[in-house]
């Protein structure tokens, strides 16, 4: 079950001290996405406040330190963006054709789990991208 907006600013609380209207309304661009974003996006969801495309990549960038924000590495698309907890997903993406398929859960949690046993490290994450052939780009090489 999602949590309530109301909850996320609660537990923001504690991360973000002053949540300013820049932060506030990203997070709320963020919550309501399906997918993760990327700036242009969030800024196209938050045109009508009056916020600038500058506000929202410092409100991103704070937001992210503060590990309230996922900056998501894709591909050629560029950086994008989601709530920490939120749409962590992974990407294929097929060299030939550049069809780009969602993979449904990561599986990299315990990668991260051993690498911060063997090393003392915290607040491990991880940026990956997979590419390679789809199935219809193998049978068409095939043929």
């Amino acid at each position: 079950m999602k949590t309530s907006l109301e909850s996320l600013y609660e537990e923001l609380k504690a991360k973000v001290p002053r949540m300013t209207r820049g932060k506030k309304i990203v997070v709320e661009c963020l919550y309501g996405a399906t997918q993760p974003l990327t700036a242009h996006d969030i800024y196209e969801c938050t045109k009508s406040t009056g916020i600038d495309l500058a506000t929202v990549y410092r409100n991103l960038e704070h937001l992210a330190k503060v590990d309230v924000v996922a900056k998501i590495e894709h591909s050629e698309a560029g950086w994008r963006y989601s709530l920490s907890e939120a749409h962590h997903t992974h990407s294929i993406k097929c060299v030939q054709c550049g069809k780009q398929v969602e993979m449904s859960e990561c599986m990299l949690h315990d990668v991260e789990r051993i690498i911060a046993e063997r090393t003392g490290f915290s607040g491990i994450h991880h940026s990956v991208n997979f590419t390679g052939s789809c199935p219809t780009c193998q049978r068409q090489t095939v043929t």
